[in-house]
């Protein structure tokens, strides 16, 4: 029976030191433009498209704060980059050009 009285003072005492709220949480992370780069390389190399090109829209969305033409730019061609899917040659090639402008 101490064993349990123990048990319980000790879950006790952890789930009131985790739930102290005490640490500092970072904000979400702005979107990387090396990470956009390395998703149009790995359809470069690959020929495929995937959730791997998920980085790519949001670096798109946060260039239109700074670079709203470049931003527009690039949104087209990537949406464009669909298209291709078919065709593994063009869309290589496509991605290449695209990651070569980031």
């Amino acid at each position: 029976m101490r064993c349990v009285g123990l048990w319980f003072a000790m879950l006790l005492a952890a789930s009131a030191i985790g739930c102290s709220g005490t640490g500092t949480s970072k904000g979400p992370e702005s979107p990387s433009p090396a990470a956009a780069k390395a998703a149009l390389a790995d359809v470069a190399a690959t020929g495929k498209m995937g959730s791997g090109m998920m980085p790519v829209r949001p670096y798109l969305d946060s260039l239109k704060k700074t670079d709203p033409a470049k931003a527009e730019e690039l949104s087209k061609e990537v949406h464009d980059l669909g298209k291709l899917s078919k065709n593994p040659a063009a869309l290589k090639a496509k991605a290449k050009e695209i990651a070569d402008k980031l």
